[in-house]
């Protein structure tokens, strides 16, 4: 078989594993990824490959593996991607199972392809050909030594990573970290992240009574939490400037430098073909600031999901007493995950009206964000 055929081969046996980290019944999918990915490393001439458990979880375990023929004098580049998925939700709007890979249109199509499967096993493929790319009468060599370790609750906002990292420091340390959870420039273009936000997300749950009511009987005598949750949700920003509205949001962050808003000019970015390509209407942010400058540079606040009252079919003409939403952040530096959870739910207690109840929680894992010199070594 064709290095190609057993690649795509791999390709298609990854993805039909549905490794959903956030719901417990994909556990045994998660499992499945897991095994599966010990012997893909094991056959990419990988040595020590296993499954590190993760303290405090038992159901998403890191996988390891190793390539240290280089010797000690020789860096150690440590490989970084997750083989977790988010759920398929809704699978209506699907146009192919989304664990069976298909090819359309030149491109792949299935949960996940993108983030992380189709990143990692990229950089387990790359591994592999480098090693069997040795002259027949040598053995395998490659010019640094590697090591793999592969997340699987990542889009769970990796809860018990850093923890694993601790308890596995020898077993991974390493000169250089490089994540295969990421993109290329383009099709023909590869690229290095230099830095990259961190994220922390909250839920917000408003309550304003014991029970819902019947707006014929009650409406307009009643608070209603949607309008409380809505109003809350709408002060977070302020429209004049796309800003944050968070009191202290932005403190202790950076301006741009002016080597910052040149390399935001000068990357190959087609904010139209983008637009076109996603259906976007318009692109929308900190006002004053390009596209790339706001997604590379400038911290977020989003609501990401919002439930309350009746979202059945038809209509409910109930007064709901309870709604909540998600929120996510993407911070940078200067900007701590306690310190924005801290600044948001003192934002939202000042805000609420007194006939409502609004408590801000913490949601999953989470990261700090990450810089790395321009002049690094290691990007040179």
């Amino acid at each position: 078989m064709s290095r190609h055929a057993t690649c795509t081969r791999a390709w298609d046996l990854r993805q039909a594993i549905p490794s959903v980290s956030a719901l417990p019944a994909h556990n045994a999918d998660i499992a499945a990824a897991a095994d599966w990915l010990v012997s893909r490393l094991t056959a990419a001439g990988l040595s020590k490959a296993r499954k590190l458990p993760a303290p405090g979880d038992d159901t998403h375990p890191l996988v390891f593996g190793q390539w240290v023929g280089s010797g000690s004098d020789r860096p150690t580049v440590l490989v970084y991607g997750h083989y977790d998925v988010q759920p398929v939700d809704p699978l209506e709007e699907w146009d192919s199972p989304p664990f069976e890979a298909q090819l359309r249109g030149g491109y792949w199509w299935g949960r996940g392809v993108d983030d992380d499967k189709g990143g990692l096993l990229m950089a387990l493929q790359a591994i592999e050909a480098l090693l069997a790319s040795s002259p027949s009468d040598s053995a395998p060599s490659l010019p640094v030594n590697v090591k793999v370790v592969l997340e699987g609750s990542e889009e769970l906002l990796s809860p018990h990573l850093l923890a694993a990292l601790r308890e596995h420091a020898e077993l991974l340390a390493a000169d250089v970290a490089l994540s295969a959870d990421g993109r290329q420039v383009s099709e023909n273009q590869s690229g290095v992240l230099l830095a990259m936000r961190g994220v922390v997300s909250m839920q917000l749950d408003v309550s304003t009574a014991s029970t819902d009511f019947h707006s014929g009987m009650k409406g307009g005598s009643v608070p209603n939490a949607n309008h409380v949750l809505s109003t809350l949700l709408a002060g977070l920003h302020d429209p004049a400037t796309g800003k944050v509205a968070v009191e202290g949001f932005y403190d202790g962050t950076l301006p741009m430098s002016a080597q910052d808003r040149a390399d935001a000019a000068a990357f190959p970015f087609d904010e139209d073909a983008e637009m076109r390509g996603s259906g976007l209407l318009g692109m929308h942010g900190v006002h004053g600031h390009s596209t790339i400058e706001r997604r590379w540079y400038l911290p977020t606040l989003d609501v990401v999901g919002m439930v309350g009252g009746f979202t059945g079919d038809g209509i409910k003409t109930v007064i709901p007493r309870a709604a909540s939403a998600k929120l996510s952040s993407r911070i940078v530096p200067g900007q701590t995950q306690e310190g924005v959870v801290q600044k948001i739910a003192e934002h939202i207690r000042r805000h609420t009206p007194p006939y409502a109840n609004a408590t801000v929680s913490r949601l999953g894992g989470g990261a700090p964000p990450w810089a790395a010199a321009r002049a690094s070594p290691a990007t040179s």
